[in-house]
């Protein structure tokens, strides 16, 4: 079975690492785009855009930047650690949680 966004396990990952790590996402020559996240809210992750001082779902960020019918968050969702080493979320969440992620 595939863990969903709302898992307790993942809630508390994104909750530990927002505000201490640099998110982001990728574009489709797989440069690292920086996002800040500012929330996550049920099953959605939201960043905060500066340009209209909102916040925005993670997922219509990366559609808008790369097309196609859009991804779940937990797939494109990369964040740089205290190296600067880039981080698919999906397999920190996988292998520090044991998760299957879709």
């Amino acid at each position: 079975m595939s863990a969903k966004a709302t898992d307790p396990k993942i809630v508390g990952t994104i909750n530990e690492l927002i505000g201490v790590v640099q998110w982001g996402v990728k574009d489709r020559n797989k440069t690292f785009i920086p996002l800040n996240v500012s929330k996550l809210e049920g099953d959605s992750l939201y960043y905060f855009d500066e340009a209209t001082n909102s916040d925005k779902l993670v997922s219509h960020f990366h559609k808008a930047l790369c097309g196609g019918s859009g991804e779940r968050w937990l797939r494109i969702v990369w964040f740089k650690d205290g190296f600067g080493n880039e981080i698919r979320l999906k397999t920190h969440l996988e292998k520090k949680h044991g998760l299957h992620i879709k």
